[in-house]
């Protein structure tokens, strides 16, 4: 299933390239952590290695030491190029390269000296190509949306263990503790590091889980992965003195279903609609503004296109994915968040 995926994505960039252009993505240094561009168009979770698309061709530049892997677990229609030393990668780039003048960058996901040597060694002008990649990644297949919403599951089941097994008087770092525990016994990995806070330091979107114990409520905000792709939500428990923070709660999950539902329905051409109308409702529920965007995509990555903020250009498509994010903070006292994970 994989490997066919792949094809069809390398094929894809291969219609948006022009002559004289190949598309080089490296892997990066370390195999638990690879370049989602890289894995998106190989299926592989290997280091040290460059993928190169050209119009007519596309092949992995591989070290020796993972050639055995990347020969068993590469697609079928990818060829392999070997290097054992520097100058053989110089020479299996060049090949790759075969005389193009533009070397084509996912700069985010690309080192400045890096790229630099790259040009140096194949004589080539750089040139960005991030938003292509951005914009093919953005648009999910079927298999793509089948394990964002395995992850989405997963994280709910998560957050049901979470709930009943919370107390008043935990503190922030014993409840991270026993969302990873169960995380680990489960065999999954978190999408990102979970926010776990109250009190105080839920009025802070990016609050790190503390000693503090936590009273009236909890926000949680988690995901794990599963084949690769994040699922990201976030859910807010209350104990009997949360009223307050319960009330503010209850109005924001109002408009997270209300904005998602639109979304799903194919309600927002734009980003940037969908940004003001949550806007609009915050305002109607009586519900502090936003200090941050309202969602973003997800997918191989937690944060990825489109951008869901009220300057985006970013239009919106059947078959992304995004995740809605509304909140209201109350600096110094409090913060709540309601976030789903929403299929276009």
């Amino acid at each position: 299933m994989l490997a066919a995926e792949c094809k069809k994505r390398i094929e894809s960039a291969k219609s948006l390239l022009g002559k004289g252009s190949v598309l080089l993505l490296s892997s990066g240094p370390d195999s638990s952590n690879v370049n989602p561009s890289f894995y998106y168009f190989t299926g592989l979770d290997i280091d040290g290695c460059l993928l190169a698309i050209s119009q007519d061709s596309h092949s992995l530049i591989c070290p020796e030491m993972n050639r055995l892997y990347a020969g068993e677990n590469m697609p079928g229609s990818m060829g392999l190029l070997v290097y054992k030393d520097r100058a053989g990668f110089s020479k299996s780039l060049k090949s790759a390269m075969g005389g193009a003048g533009r070397l084509l960058l996912d700069y985010p996901s690309t080192r400045l000296s890096f790229a630099e040597s790259l040009c140096k060694i194949t004589k080539a002008r750089r040139e960005d190509f991030s938003g292509q990649i951005a914009k093919l990644r953005a648009v999910k297949s079927g298999y793509e949306r089948e394990c964002l919403q395995k992850s989405v599951t997963e994280a709910e089941s998560l957050l049901s263990f979470l709930e009943s097994g919370i107390s008043e008087g935990m503190t922030e770092k014993k409840i991270e503790s026993m969302l990873l525990g169960e995380m680990l016994s489960r065999n999954l990995k978190p999408s990102f590091a979970p926010i776990i806070s109250s009190g105080a330091n839920s009025s802070m979107p990016h609050s790190h889980p503390t000693g503090n114990k936590v009273k009236c409520h909890v926000l949680v905000d988690m995901g794990v992965k599963v084949e690769g792709y994040c699922s990201d939500l976030t859910r807010c428990f209350f104990f009997n003195s949360g009223r307050m923070q319960k009330n503010a709660y209850d109005k924001l999950t109002l408009v997270c279903d209300e904005i998602c539902d639109r979304a799903a329905s194919g309600g927002f051409s734009k980003a940037s609609e969908l940004a003001a109308e949550s806007a609009l409702l915050l305002e109607r529920y009586g519900l502090p503004s936003l200090p941050h965007s309202i969602g973003h995509g997800i997918g191989l990555e937690v944060h990825e296109s489109p951008s869901l903020g009220l300057k985006s250009k970013d239009a919106l498509s059947k078959g992304m994915a995004l995740a809605i994010e509304p909140a209201a903070y109350y600096p110094g006292r409090f913060g709540v968040r309601c976030e789903r994970d929403v299929f276009l």
